[in-house]
């Protein structure tokens, strides 16, 4: 059965037979963004808020399990910044951000185009996806970004309020600011399969997530992140127990399950744009023949 197909009639098996499809492509092009990414946080916190700041934001040692270290590395963190001035910290903060969602986005448009690449058949080289990735739609899904994260603080505002009227909406509340927030999560799909604008992509999205699509999804996110946790748990114990050889192992096991939920995540974002999308698509050959006419 074709892919997309799959998408319409089987959605979580469509998602996770894809998401398998990107794991090979990913795996270079997610090490690498990973490690610019920290890269550039490092040099951008090492410029903006000093050396020492660094030393003792990164150094943690043994501090993860003990209380009272957190605390006075969090102290020595706070009287850091202090020393840096509000306006250098605000001008730098935003700069890292921005630096962080342009490489976000580069990246999401990279794993979007790979997954249509795959979805349709063709066989193209991470050179070229990655050159077919530097376009406007890095911008477009940058704006996408911004809109969602806008909303949220607008949302979070309301929240405040409604925990002034009474602490029982709060509960209630932060599940609605988390299913409106996931009604525009297939709206980087629609501006990289649909050529769509952010406007189209952005209502698009919200219109074929319904709330009630939005919550299943919260469900299977918090039943998810339940097992994540305590499969999280048990390795750091077992690791804990082979000395240096664990943690290596401990850093492969993480890269893996990292690149694991990366690419169903984007194999998400795929089918939840293919799924409501009019599109047609040719099974004896597998792969997608035109849908740019519909868009």
């Amino acid at each position: 059965m074709n892919t997309i197909e799959l998408f319409k009639k089987d959605l979580w098996n469509g998602i996770w037979i894809h998401g398998k499809a990107l794991l090979k492509p990913m795996a270079v092009v997610f090490i690498g963004f990973t490690l610019i990414s920290y890269g550039l946080m490092y040099l951008g916190v090492r410029t903006v808020y000093g050396e020492e700041f660094v030393e003792a934001a990164f150094n943690q040692e043994e501090q993860a399990f003990d209380f009272d270290k957190m605390m006075e590395r969090n102290t020595e963190l706070q009287a850091l910044l202090m020393e840096q001035g509000t306006a250098t910290i605000v001008a730098g903060s935003l700069v890292l951000l921005l630096v962080m969602l342009v490489l976000f986005s580069l990246f999401t448009n990279f794993m979007l185009t790979t997954s249509q690449d795959t979805l349709e058949g063709n066989n193209v080289g991470l050179g070229t996806s990655f050159s077919r990735s530097l376009g406007p739609n890095v911008f477009k899904i940058a704006l996408c970004y911004i809109f969602i994260f806008v909303l949220y603080i607008g949302l979070l505002f309301a929240i405040i309020g409604l925990a002034r009227i009474s602490v029982a909406l709060v509960f209630p509340g932060l599940f609605f600011v988390l299913a409106t927030l996931l009604r525009f999560g297939s709206a980087p799909a629609g501006i990289v399969h649909g050529e769509q604008s952010v406007i189209q992509a952005l209502g698009e999205s919200f219109r074929n997530i319904g709330y009630g699509k939005a919550f299943k999804l919260i469900l299977v996110l918090f039943v998810g992140m339940i097992l994540l946790g305590l499969l999280g748990l048990l390795l750091t114990s077992v690791f804990s127990m082979m000395g240096s050889v664990g943690d290596a192992v401990g850093t492969v096991v993480q890269v893996a399950l990292s690149l694991l939920l990366y690419a169903v995540l984007f194999s998400a974002m795929s089918a939840s744009f293919y799924r409501y999308a009019e599109v047609e698509y040719e099974v004896e050959k597998d792969h997608l023949i035109d849908d740019s006419a519909q868009f």
